[in-house]
């Protein structure tokens, strides 16, 4: 009798591809109207709605470059650092030329240089990336504080526009994250850098023997990740309408939380862009109950850990049964 109540192999197997293919999706719907029933007359408003879109932004941003990285199987603790780094220097850059399309350039470049280093790094002289990406998280800091002299850069201007200004009602930069999280779907699921990437992640061996070079695509992915990061550090900035050596805080394990619950594990070979995006609006609408509530941000804290540990063993689980 205990026999025929076990589920079969075959049975588990169809429940985790169902899991992979449209978990994240109802788990969205299910918090979604988890959220609309705590707060209805609050959270379903326009200005907390817009407020959650101005918030996400940041995090869906670096959940797009999180997500390139896992899929190829490596990981990135560097983009909160990146994002205090690029954000003192673009503000300063803006303080001395009042360009705004400067300003973003030169955050761009910052992040496109910390990614650099870790590809380097990581591919060339074979370091571990959590140990890389935690040695420059950590000297990206330094610098950001070192840079300011541990002060925050006002005035900062039209960066302020990015999250501020609004086209038909809706933040700029959710125009710019929509356009972002396009590019990447097409490079990750359109293109063959893309199924180098799974390829990787799922098999390194049989992909260097199928002739990928798995250094040059490592190194292209981190490289494009910290543009993406450096476009999230100038947005990051226009949001709390300064450059902060000490922001940036945690945003690295929001993005990977947000990542991870939507498909990618830290094994590689799986995650989408779609599911990172679910993700991130995910936390986003978590992040906004919570704060509704008056929940402190510490326990949020405890609850990212909880995630992250629960997805970790889902991916772990289903992934027996692939």
């Amino acid at each position: 009798m205990q026999k025929g109540l076990l589920l079969s192999y075959d049975t588990k197997r169809k429940m985790s591809i169902l899991y992979r293919r449209v978990g994240i999706f109802v788990i969205f719907v299910l918090m979604f109207i988890i959220c609309c029933s705590v707060k209805p007359d609050v959270f379903l408003t326009k200005s907390n709605l817009i407020n959650i879109m101005r918030q996400m932004t940041v995090v869906m941003l670096i959940a797009m470059s999180e997500c390139m990285v896992l899929i190829n199987g490596t990981n990135d603790l560097s983009p909160g650092a990146t994002v205090a780094l690029a954000g003192v220097i673009a503000a300063t850059v803006y303080q001395s030329t009042h360009s705004l399309f400067l300003s973003i350039a030169i955050s761009i470049f910052i992040g496109a240089t910390v990614g650099f280093i870790n590809g380097t790094l990581i591919t060339t002289f074979a370091m571990p990336p959590f140990i890389t990406t935690l040695a420059t998280q950590q000297s990206a800091r330094g610098l950001a504080l070192v840079f300011t002299g541990g002060h925050t850069v006002d005035g900062i201007g039209k960066i302020v526009n990015l999250t501020q200004g609004r086209w038909f009602g809706i933040p700029i930069c959710v125009y710019i994250l929509i356009v972002v999280c396009a590019l990447c779907y097409i490079l990750i699921h359109k293109t063959k850098f893309g199924r180098y990437l799974y390829a990787i992640g799922s098999n390194i061996t049989a992909a260097k023997a199928s002739g990928v070079n798995v250094k040059q695509v490592r190194l292209l992915a981190y490289v494009i990740g910290g543009c993406i990061t450096g476009l999230a550090a100038i947005i990051y900035a226009s949001r709390v309408n300064s450059g902060q050596p000490a922001g940036g805080v945690g945003l690295e394990f929001q993005a990977i939380t947000a990542a991870i619950i939507g498909g990618a594990g830290m094994s590689g070979g799986t995650g989408s862009v779609p599911g990172a995006m679910v993700g991130a609006l995910i936390i986003g609408m978590l992040n906004n109950i919570l704060t509704l509530c008056g929940i402190s941000s510490y326990v949020q804290q405890i609850l990212y850990g909880c995630i992250i540990a629960v997805a970790v063993i889902i991916d772990t689980v289903t992934k027996n049964y692939e």
